[in-house]
């Protein structure tokens, strides 16, 4: 089936709505205790088990602010979410400002306004599309040229939903858009998280990793239709699955996860049992520390 939903959205559910939030900055919609997942790192005699699957306070801190912005819905209410589809406008389309237009559709919107879209995807997603309108204005135009056979807007938001699967971003149960991405495992999240932390906005990271995702999904699509001429979004699902198993390569199996995201050949077989490899190794680390530390409270 297609990977966009019966009703022609994204099959994505992101959050809670925003609950009078105008701006990620605010509290989280849940209490933190509730929300955060990371295994935290505690003084003691396991320091080099906790280094590979376990999280410091300012990655775990990180990762939660990240994840404070994932919680938020789009709202037509709030200020600061019209005035981003505003500013994605001004970067990727000429002439007024049209609230709601064809014009919308050239950039791979399913309707004439791209509320319609944002409403199920979370205000995320759409910061993500700015982020890549702005930061990389003349690529963006080019690929949302050349992917004009695909809903290219719809199918990123299907990126940022693949990202908040897989590095746990979702505040409560997200739906993947395809069931093929899991959560990633404690090594891929520590990996993400100490890149995290070594950037001043945890934004901007993920940001780039996004815009990463977005490549790989532009290439792997053209590559599908060079091809098969006779793709079509029925087969976009397969375009995701192969950029799914490239971002949880690119943070499982390599010290360049960026550069890895657009490079990996996400067929081959050797990349998807090195996945499999990463996942059996973390969980063994993660039994090892619980194991151990068990131990050390009992002596």
């Amino acid at each position: 089936s297609s990977a966009y939903g019966d009703a022609g959205i994204p099959k994505m559910a992101v959050a809670r709505g925003p609950n009078e939030r105008n701006e990620d900055e605010m509290e989280p919609l849940l209490p933190r205790a509730q929300r955060s997942h990371l295994e935290p790192k505690t003084t003691g005699k396991l320091q080099c088990l906790e280094d590979s699957v376990a999280f410091t306070s300012d990655e775990t801190e990180a990762h939660q602010r990240l994840l404070d912005v994932a919680s938020v819905s789009f709202s037509r209410d709030s200020a600061a979410h019209e005035e981003a589809v505003r500013s994605l406008w001004a970067a990727l389309l000429s002439g007024e400002y049209e609230p709601k237009s064809k014009r919308w559709r050239e950039l791979g919107f399913q309707a004439d306004d791209p509320r319609t879209d944002l409403r199920g995807s979370g205000y995320l997603a759409l910061r993500c599309l700015c982020f890549l309108a702005d930061r990389y204005r003349d690529e963006a135009r080019r690929m949302f040229q050349e992917n004009q056979s695909l809903l290219f807007a719809a199918a990123c938001i299907n990126i940022c939903g693949i990202l908040i699967v897989h590095l746990e971003l979702n505040a409560q149960c997200v739906v993947s858009p395809i069931n093929s991405v899991k959560p990633a495992c404690s090594l891929a999240l520590k990996n993400f998280t100490r890149d995290l932390v070594n950037h001043e906005n945890e934004f901007e990271f993920f940001g780039e990793v996004f815009v990463a995702a977005v490549r790989k999904m532009s290439s792997e699509w053209r590559a599908l239709c060079a091809k098969r001429p006779d793709a079509n979004l029925l087969h976009f699902g397969e375009v995701l699955q192969r950029v799914g198993t490239a971002v949880e390569f690119g943070f499982s199996c390599s010290l360049t996860p960026l550069k890895t995201i657009e490079a990996v050949d996400p067929d081959s077989c050797w990349i998807r049992l090195r996945c499999c490899l990463a996942r059996f190794r973390s969980a063994v680390l993660v039994a090892i520390l619980h194991l151990a530390r068990c131990v050390c409270r009992v002596g």
